[in-house]
């Protein structure tokens, strides 16, 4: 699934969850952008799965790209 949409799902833009997670509005943008969320860091994941309430396990397995 792709980022920005993932996000969206749960309800919640691109500005709110670079404000929830203190993460550069311009990081998360780059991240929903060609999918390129795997090139976060784990900290950065960590933070992105806490404010969406989802596990960082879930939340790669749910971003993960297809095969």
């Amino acid at each position: 699934m792709e980022f920005k949409t993932y996000i969206n799902g749960k309800g919640m833009s691109l500005n709110e969850l670079s404000k929830k997670t203190g993460i550069p509005y311009t990081t998360i943008k780059t991240y929903s952008q060609k999918n390129s969320f795997m090139t976060a860091t784990l900290i950065n994941a960590s933070k992105i799965a806490d404010a969406l309430g989802v596990t960082l396990d879930q939340l790669v397995k749910d971003l993960k790209p297809h095969e």
